[in-house]
């Protein structure tokens, strides 16, 4: 008895965990550059099955959260600023706690005419942040940054070679799960840089909604059988109290 309730309470503790991140997919669907979650898990074997830890720990068993790193839509703004990565790769950002990387590409200039996110970081070139020194923003196919007809920088755009060393932080921002792995920064192969556009959320409305209703519908079957496991096994005491 006690096992069965403790499965069902993973499952429940799993579309839990689920529900949540379509929650948040749901609230950055208006979040420029912003990519979607998804979790995964995996079954027990019959050897783990076996393990008293597995069955009555109330973790979800294998759970692993992940990112899907597939390309939004994208959207003509004609705002000079307003910068997309057509293919793989991600603008590099400063912050206090090292770098950020985001494919959010609705920039500003600061007061000191510095190319900054609209929270107001520093947006990184090849050789730093780059400062616009007077005339009007061009950005090329290739990144190549120009204030009127000089060549200011170039944006620096950067991949890895396995996405999952990447982690969510807030809004459209990821960081290294590891910091250690700063020296695995590449150039990405085959990119355009397209001004003027900004890519937007990947996250999918009505898909997440229909599997939202799905997770709840889930959720309260869990819930069912968790109260009818448990009004047995009070009448199972009970019975037992009885005959003593």
């Amino acid at each position: 008895m006690l096992t069965g309730l403790c499965q069902i309470a993973r499952r429940g503790l799993l579309s839990q965990t689920k529900l949540d991140m379509i929650s948040n997919d749901l609230a950055n669907v208006g979040t420029f550059g912003y990519k979607k979650s998804g979790v995964s898990f995996k079954l027990p074997s019959n050897e783990e099955l076996q393990d008293q830890k597995v069955n009555y720990s109330l973790l979800p068993y294998g759970v692993q959260a992940f990112t899907d790193f597939s390309s939004g839509s994208y959207r003509h703004t004609a705002n000079p600023l307003d910068i997309s990565i057509q293919g793989e790769g991600f603008f590099v950002v400063e912050s206090p706690q090292g770098n950020l990387y985001t494919r959010k590409g609705d920039f500003s200039l600061d007061s000191q005419g510095r190319i900054v996110t609209q929270d107001g970081r520093l947006v990184l070139g090849e050789g730093g942040p780059i400062t616009i020194t007077g005339g009007e923003v061009h950005v090329d196919e290739e990144g190549n940054v120009y204030s009127g007809q000089d060549l200011v920088d170039k944006l620096k755009i950067v991949t890895f070679q396995e996405l999952s060393a990447l982690e969510k932080t807030e809004g459209a921002y990821f960081r290294l799960r590891d910091p250690s792995l700063a020296g695995g920064e590449k150039t990405p192969q085959g990119i355009q840089v397209i001004q003027g556009f900004l890519e937007l959320s990947n996250v999918n409305v009505v898909v997440s909604m229909v599997e939202m209703l799905s997770i709840l519908r889930g959720y309260e079957a869990y819930k069912n059988v968790m109260d009818a496991l448990r009004e047995a096994d009070s009448k199972v005491a009970q019975e037992v109290a009885l005959l003593r």
